[in-house]
């Protein structure tokens, strides 16, 4: 390749010659070893968990190759055209990306709740104006969570880069208007490369600190990202745009350099997981390693670029954007539900390949070649409002459409009401006439609320059109008792409740499995003249158990706990309620799991029978499969369809954690009276809303369930 850039003055006879044209097989190779990393880490293969730092790889062949480009169109006119490189940029990635947007939305609106329906039409809009990274930062996505993750969430890593090109071809042709009004000779290349240096710096310390302390944030980031991407700026910067090395890097050693980059990135790919903190640091290992391997393939390929330029790796490498586009949504759409779970894997991956070759050769490529005509005056450059214009309208349509149905639906509702009165009559026998002296019964209130709404589930009967679906959006704990201790937090305020001027004091320690039950004993407090102290963090029980969250540094838990167990000891309580969700963050498996939950909730609950003179460990309630609103808002919703069973790692980690409790002095609580019958768990009780979400209760049904947890704590009498 001809033209070199050099430190020579930027005038026209210097700047006039262009390079003859190229392509890096080994490149296009170094895209499908990355495109592929990311699909064998969302397919769930076990040694591919690291596969997300293909992401990565792509952010520093981006750096290389636009950067390269640019410093190309320096050299043959002496200037870089912003127009042009917006229009590159428009061909190149807003008709699939467009495309995979619009399809995403509408089949979401044929298969999904209202609710999901409007999450991922938002999600839509928010990445089709490239600001998806800072949605998904502002709304504490994390990347590796289980569940039901957006299918649009590999969105956030185009608009990291674009967000980065919004501001780079400005700072090269800022430095190519300072060399030109420069009488003195200016070094172009090397002005360049202090520019990207700095980036580099300020950036790398920049995500360090944020990984540190919000690694959910920092995952999202721009500026915790923009260092590899202008890793990627220098090599081509100090390489004359990949045409250039120093001549002590001879073949061999450029083949090893090339070999050391391709293992070095498949150990990582092996070695790392979700709980790597990434991007920070570490990062800089995946960018170093793809920085050798696209130095050892200026002027020949070898090594290990000789075996990502054969043809099948070729191909891979020139859908790799289109794979990336489709292959997310295609897993997390629940395609072929009834499948064995790799089978159905390993065709969703097949499909992906066959739905990104038909969007290479279809939908990029004419684009790519200007055989779509565009408008004389405005050229591509209209694909931009075109293409957030049509996905903002499908989006809006698609929510508005699921909306309708949803009134529909409550019509309907009304109507079987009105129809089956006998299902909405109260039961025959009342809990006053159950008790034996004419009192309620607390517990046997709610368990015949609970059989009452399981016969209406068996009964046929529809979600009842009174429930406020907006309303229980918010009705979660940390709304009205917001003094918790969020990811980065140690400790937290002090808030009392309850009858908080009472003698008597009751500490509620754990995670939010212990805060969704703040309500409840608040009101036991003003009812029984006790006053309660919450010591809440989210995520982070106080059983000695190491857990990890990608929100959460470990450390800042265990500064918890142990400020936690401070504070029980400086309140001197008169009794500690503790709970927690079972096995959260545990990622052993089978016994190893169980052995390290018993030790762990053993000793925590210990050290607080150390501390107060009573002690009570609630069991866990079952998690349901699917969220609360995604149930309530979904076609044809029932409240058969909606129950859950009192099954999963919660119930199973019950027995443990009463055997630990026993065993450490404590008095075990079972709470699965107050949600289950028989095995099933009904999502609407006497028309409350039992789950805020998918694991935890709302703020109003904890309070309707207060006196009956009082009376399996003992603190209710009872006739």
């Amino acid at each position: 390749m001809t033209g070199v850039l050099t430190d020579a003055p930027l005038t026209r006879r210097a700047l006039r010659a262009q390079p003859a044209k190229h392509l890096r097989t080994d490149i296009q190779g170094l895209r499908a070893l990355a495109v592929g990393m990311v699909v064998l880490a969302h397919a769930g293969l076990p040694f591919a968990a690291g596969g997300f730092i293909g992401v990565d790889v792509f952010f520093v062949i981006s750096g290389f190759l636009i950067t390269s480009l640019l410093l190309r169109e320096v050299q043959r006119s002496s200037t870089i055209s912003i127009r042009g490189f917006y229009e590159r940029r428009a061909r190149r990635i807003l008709p699939a990306g467009t495309v995979v947007l619009v399809a995403t939305v509408l089949y979401s609106a044929l298969t999904f709740s209202a609710d999901r329906v409007g999450s991922i039409a938002g999600d839509a809009i928010w990445s089709s104006v490239f600001l998806a990274n800072v949605h998904y930062a502002v709304d504490g996505t994390d990347y590796f969570a289980a569940g039901d993750p957006s299918p649009l969430q590999h969105f956030w890593s185009l608009t990291v880069e674009e967000q980065f090109y919004l501001l780079w071809p400005l700072l090269v042709l800022a430095i190519v208007v300072v060399v030109r009004r420069r009488a003195k000779y200016v070094p172009f290349t090397r002005l360049v490369a202090v520019a990207v240096t700095a980036i580099i710096v300020g950036s790398l310390v920049w995500s360090m600190i944020e990984t540190a302390i919000s690694p959910s944030t920092a995952y999202f980031s721009t500026p915790a990202r923009a260092y590899e991407l202008a890793g990627g700026a220098l090599v081509a910067t100090v390489t004359a745009a990949g045409t250039k090395v120093p001549s002590w890097l001879t073949g061999p050693l450029r083949g090893v350099l090339g070999w050391a980059g391709f293992v070095g990135l498949v150990v990582m790919m092996v070695a790392w997981d979700e709980r790597t903190p990434i991007p920070g640091t570490l990062a800089s290992l995946v960018v170093v390693a793809t920085a050798a391997i696209l130095i050892a393939g200026i002027g020949d390929v070898r090594g290990a670029g000789r075996m990502l330029s054969v043809r099948p790796v070729r191909f891979i490498g020139d859908i790799s954007y289109s794979l990336y586009l489709w292959h997310w949504p295609l897993l997390t759409l629940g395609l072929l539900p009834d499948w064995d779970l790799w089978l159905r894997t390993a065709a969703l991956v097949l499909a992906s390949v066959a739905m990104a070759t038909l969007s290479h050769r279809f939908i990029e490529l004419p684009f790519q070649s200007s055989r779509v005509r565009m408008p004389r005056r405005t050229g591509h450059l209209i694909l931009w409002p075109v293409a957030a214009v049509m996905v903002i309208a499908v989006s809006m349509g698609a929510t508005w459409q699921m909306q309708l149905k949803l009134q529909d639906a409550k019509a309907s509702a009304a109507a079987w009401y009105e129809q089956h009165p006998s299902e909405t009559s109260p039961p025959a026998t009342t809990p006053e006439e159950a008790s034996a002296d004419g009192a309620p019964d607390p517990l046997e209130t709610v368990q015949m609320q609970i059989s009452k709404a399981l016969a209406e589930a068996d009964a046929g009967a529809p979600m009842p059109p009174s429930l406020d679906l907006a309303a229980q959006k918010d009705d979660v704990f940390q709304n009205p008792y917001p003094c918790v201790a969020w990811w980065g937090s140690t400790s937290t305020k002090i808030c009392p409740q309850g009858a908080e001027s009472a003698h008597r004091t009751v500490v509620l320690v754990g995670d939010s499995h212990a805060g969704q039950w703040i309500a409840a004993l608040d009101e036991l407090g003003i009812e029984q003249d006790f006053r309660l102290v919450p010591l809440i963090k989210p995520a982070c029980n106080v059983y000695d158990v190491e857990r990890y969250f990608e929100q959460m540094p470990k450390e800042t838990c265990y500064a918890f706990k142990k400020w936690a167990r401070q504070q029980v000891a400086e309140l001197k309580p008169d009794a500690v309620v503790v709970a927690a969700r079972g096995y959260d963050g545990v990622h052993a498996t089978g016994t190893a799991r169980e052995k390290l939950w018993r030790a762990g909730a053993e000793s925590g609950i210990r050290a607080l029978v150390d501390r107060a003179p009573a002690v009570y460990v609630l069991s866990d309630i079952p998690a349901r499969s699917s969220s609360t609103q995604d149930c309530l808002t979904a076609p044809g919703a029932t409240l058969k369809s909606c129950l859950a069973t009192e099954t999963g790692r919660e119930i199973d980690s019950n027995t443990i954690t009463r055997d630990a409790a026993e065993v450490a002095g404590a008095r075990w609580i079972d709470t699965s009276r107050l949600v289950c019958e028989g095995g099933r768990c009904p999502l609407v009780v006497a028309s409350t809303v039992t789950y805020f979400d998918d694991n935890h209760l709302t703020v109003s049904r904890a309070r309707e369930l207060a006196p009956a947890l009082g009376q399996l704590l003992g603190w209710v009498k009872t006739g």
